[in-house]
């Protein structure tokens, strides 16, 4: 490993440390500092959800920060792949609604791949039967 890609990788490490710090603090702003303009965000789980854009993303956190009161999410291990644009991920998410009555935890995979020092691309893998659960417990809540 060239110490020029050890160097590119901590950089990418540190920049999905600051979104996820940034999606715990429900800060919209601070999570798309960290995505390039052209992200393309996929959730092969969920058939319902398109890959979104960058706008799209904005829209996505801004249904977290309008449903939750909490929404933590902590890095748990780091995998590099041999190119050092292209991070593979691990983290858990321990989230609460607004009004404190649905509690969801998931536990979430994710291939991120960079450009520019930003997030380029990101497929991100969870549960999705406690994804659903934790959508239609959310939708009773705001009916």
């Amino acid at each position: 490993m060239r110490s020029d890609d050890a160097e590119i990788r901590a950089a990418h490490v540190a920049v999905i440390r600051r979104t996820l710090e940034a999606i715990s603090r429900l800060d919209v702003e601070a999570a798309l500092a960290c995505v390039h303009p052209d992200l393309a965000f996929e959730l092969p789980y969920e058939k319902a959800v398109p890959t979104l854009d960058r706008a799209g993303f904005t829209e996505l956190l801004g249904g977290l920060r309008s449903n939750f009161g909490s929404f933590d999410m902590a890095l748990v291990e780091v995998v590099e792949a041999l190119d050092p644009t292209v991070l593979v991920v691990r983290y858990d998410g321990d989230c609460l609604s607004l009004d404190g009555s649905v509690r969801y935890r998931n536990r979430y995979v994710a291939f991120l791949d960079f450009t520019d020092g930003l997030i380029r691309r990101w497929r991100e893998y969870d549960n999705p039967v406690l994804s659903r659960r934790m959508n239609e417990q959310l939708g009773a809540v705001n009916t």
